[in-house]
């Protein structure tokens, strides 16, 4: 049975059946269309639900119907839940099923439907195979991939031109058209006799012919009830034919000796060698890729060598099978493994008198780090391995034995003839050491010294014999004006060639202040103080052009002096055209040099507050003055609504983190510039709450929650509406967070507690007592032995006294 394609679709399909089924007792229950709401799929069977989906393979019915019909009639979701659940576990265990089939039986199911795949049916015969231990290890072997691997399928095309030498045989469909004066069509396929049988004509035998001639021969026979088509007494024919082939017959192919999975298969009339062979899985551990043979009619028709299409894409002895063909794979003759620098290292089959020369073409030859000179052999002897190192020249002609394994080692990672130079010359870098090649050839090559080459002393670092690195400094000046004795440099000689600049500091300046581009720059001969602010990107707005300062470090400070100048400090009034006096622009830039622009007295950018909640105009403000305060804020914003809570009013303060600040904004508003109203700074926010009903109590309570303000209501009061205090709540810490912010806790007398008044908007905080360590055994005993001995000390002193 097949299943459908998605179990989606089955589980509808079942559905169909359980609707249109009626008055059917399967079991207890009854599956009639109008006892459907009421169904259970717990009670039925696996066996009835396979039913079911055996007839519904048959209903036609698309899915959105079986689905509207189901709801229609009342199905209830959690039944529909149910029923795909139970359908996708019969069709797990039918897929494993399939799987596990017997080969014989997959095949004969594919004989009766020829679209079954080659790949299906490759995929349900190797699926146990792959998962051997022995087929993985094999998959080393150079050509194993080639029919066991989803990336590639041999399967054949039918949607080629039928080939010419294709022979016709009992099950091949034969397509007549005919056009013209007359029309008709004809579809036949070929009876077991041989024949196809067209009504008013008979039999036409075309067992044995090719497709060409099959088609003269029905088209001659056709010519006798359709006159028009041939010529007759000068009157051209009217009527055209044509034989095409339409789908083509079954052949049974058998597969024996070392085949991963032997055994007969039933294929395509157009499949060859290479798609049984895929079918099958190929050779198996122990098979030839480079002898298989093809027999039919008891004579071997044909050898075909797998390494013929794998290196040289030869398909020659690949011929297309027929019925009863028998494909035999013997054992392998002896195999060879190939290993290091050539582009396909592995196990190669090898065939009598084949070389190293033929292992490399199949290993694809060289990789571009191979030692081409000499290769390595391990060989295998009657007694022990032994080690062959051959140079290529006579390597290329050695015969290889069963077993073998040829190592190609890679080249060595140094030069035969390199030398190197770095630092001030024009092109670093390797270049070839040719016969007598000096340090002021080297430098020639180099394309010469940069200006900034330190000519004094340079170094040649060479590796000796044992890779231990000397060095050998040189005088470049005197070497370069031919005053000493030029050096001959050896194999491996690195040359290094300083910069003046990197045997000093780098230089730099550096600007800060009220220009646009603050930090270090660097430092370039004669920079004015004009061009380093143009540089920077001019002056910013706030910056005061007439007090820039230079500083410069002092080389020479006396150590020994309290009052020890450290700076140097220059002085510079600068307008806005960035020119200087005569004087001053003579002055040029050191080194280290630092330029300070100094900000404009009295500049200042807007610093803004904000006002919400409870006032005529609330929103964001601009500070007009420096003393600007709280009650100006006020005023400004046109002061409280109606509804305004200023016992609740708070003052956040984001400058700096500072966070919430406590005021009491009745006495800002009695007194307006007392001490209560604050001076205003940049980022303040000003809340002003509406009339708060509420008061929270969080903590330790039974109840923790929200409960209604009411006027002389008193802080136990309070935490009574909410159930009282817990096991856990610490009562002498508890504590009052106000709407604006300000705390206050509770006060202890002695056995007495004044707890804190509660106001509109206020929250009540019941903390939780500390948790207490028990006491551990050690502890215990260290404290009773403590106790212990002070009572032996007053005992004795007791006893002193007595």
């Amino acid at each position: 049975m097949c299943f459908f394609n998605t179990r989606i679709a089955v589980l509808f399909l079942v559905v169909f059946q359980l609707l249109f089924i009626a008055d059917h007792s399967y079991g207890q229950q009854n599956l009639s269309a109008r006892d459907l709401q009421n169904i259970n799929v717990d009670e039925l069977s696996d066996d009835q639900i396979r039913n079911f989906i055996k007839q519904a393979e048959k209903s036609g019915y698309s899915e959105q119907e079986l689905e509207m019909a189901a709801r229609a009639k009342g199905m209830k979701a959690d039944q529909i839940a149910k029923l795909r659940e139970r359908v996708n576990q019969l069709s797990m265990q039918q897929d494993s099923a399939m799987a596990e089939a017997d080969n014989k039986e997959v095949i004969e199911d594919a004989d009766d439907d020829h679209d079954v795949s080659l790949a299906k049916i490759k995929e349900q015969t190797l699926k146990a195979a792959q998962e051997d231990s022995v087929l993985r290890d094999s998959n080393r072997v150079y050509g194993f991939n080639l029919f066991n691997t989803k990336n590639l399928t041999f399967e054949p095309s039918i949607n080629i031109p039928t080939p010419k030498n294709y022979q016709l045989g009992a099950g091949d469909e034969l397509v007549i058209d005919i056009w013209g004066a007359s029309q008709q069509n004809y579809r036949q396929t070929i009876s077991r006799e041989g024949t196809i049988n067209i009504v008013g004509i008979g039999p036409v035998y075309v067992n044995g012919l090719n497709v060409d001639q099959a088609s003269n021969r029905i088209i001659n026979r056709l010519s006798s009830i359709y006159s028009g088509l041939k010529t007759s007494g000068g009157r051209a024919a009217n009527t055209y034919a044509q034989v095409s082939l339409g789908r083509v017959r079954s052949i049974k192919v058998s597969l024996v000796g070392e085949v991963e999975t032997p055994g007969t298969y039933t294929l395509s009339s157009l499949s060859t060698v290479f798609n049984a062979l895929y079918v099958s899985g190929g050779p198996s551990e122990n098979g030839s890729f480079r002898n298989i043979e093809v027999w039919r009619e008891n004579k071997k028709i044909a050898v075909l060598d797998v390494y013929d299409f794998l290196v040289q894409g030869d398909q020659q002895n690949n011929i297309r099978l027929q019925d009863q063909d028998i494909i035999r794979i013997r054992p392998y003759d002896q195999r060879v493994r190939i290993e290091g620098e050539v582009k396909r290292e592995g196990f190669f089959e090898m065939k009598k008198g084949e070389t190293v020369e033929d292992l490399l073409e199949f290993a694809g030859g060289f990789s571009d780090r191979a030692y081409t000179n000499r290769v390595k052999i391990k060989r295998n002897t009657g007694k022990e391995r032994r080690m062959l190192d051959i140079l290529m020249a006579d390597a290329r002609n050695l015969i290889l034995d069963n077993g073998d394994v040829v190592y190609v080692d890679p080249i060595l990672d140094r030069f035969e003839n390199r030398v190197e130079i770095v630092g001030a010359v024009f092109r670093e870098g390797d270049f070839e050491l040719s016969e007598g090649m000096t340090v002021k050839g080297l430098i020639d090559k180099a394309d010469g010294l940069r200006g900034d080459a330190y000519l004094h002393r340079a170094a040649i670092y060479r590796t000796r014999d044992d890779f231990t690195i000397e060095v050998l400094p040189i005088d470049l000046t005197k070497i370069m004006n031919g005053e000493s004795e030029d050096i001959e440099l050896v194999r491996e000689d690195l040359i290094r060639v300083s910069s003046i600049y990197e045997l000093r500091d780098k230089f730099s300046v550096s600007i800060s202040g009220d220009v646009h581009k603050e930090g270090d720059f660097p430092y370039m001969e004669n920079l004015t103080l004009k061009d380093f602010i143009l540089q920077a990107g001019g002056f910013k707005e706030s910056a005061s052009i007439e007090r820039i300062e230079v500083a410069r470090r002092v080389r020479n400070a006396d150590p020994t002096s309290a009052k020890s100048k450290i700076a140097e400090v220059y002085h510079f009034d600068v307008d806005e055209n960035l020119s200087l006096s005569d004087k001053d622009s003579e002055f040029v830039l050191s080194p280290f040099d630092h330029v300070y622009v100094r900000r404009a007295p009295g500049y200042e950018v807007q610093h803004n507050v904000e006002i919400e909640g409870e006032v005529l105009y609330p929103g964001r403000y601009a500070i007009q003055d420096k003393d600007e305060r709280i009650s100006d804020l006020l005023a400004r914003s046109g002061g409280l609504t109606a509804s305004a809570y200023p016992r609740g009013a708070r003052l956040e303060r984001k400058l700096a983190n500072t966070g919430t600040v406590d005021i009491d904004l009745h006495k800002i508003m009695e007194k307006p510039k007392g001490d209560e109203d604050l001076i205003l700074m940049e980022g303040d926010v000003l809340k002003i709450p509406l009339k708060l009903q509420t008061v929270k109590v969080k903590g330790e309570v039974l109840f923790p929650r929200s409960v209604r303000y009411e006027e002389n209501r008193s802080f136990k009061n309070y935490v009574s509406q909410v159930g009282g205090f817990n096991k856990q709540a610490l009562r002498r810490k508890t504590y009052v967070v106000y709407a604006n912010g300000e705390v206050a806790r509770t006060r202890n007398y002695l056995l007495f507690k004044d707890y804190p008044k509660v106001e509109r908007g206020a929250e009540i905080i019941v903390p939780e007592k500390p948790e207490r360590r028990k006491m551990t055994t050690q502890e215990a005993l260290g404290l009773g032995t403590g106790f212990a001995s002070l009572g032996m000390v007053i005992v004795t002193l007791i006893n002193m006294l007595n």
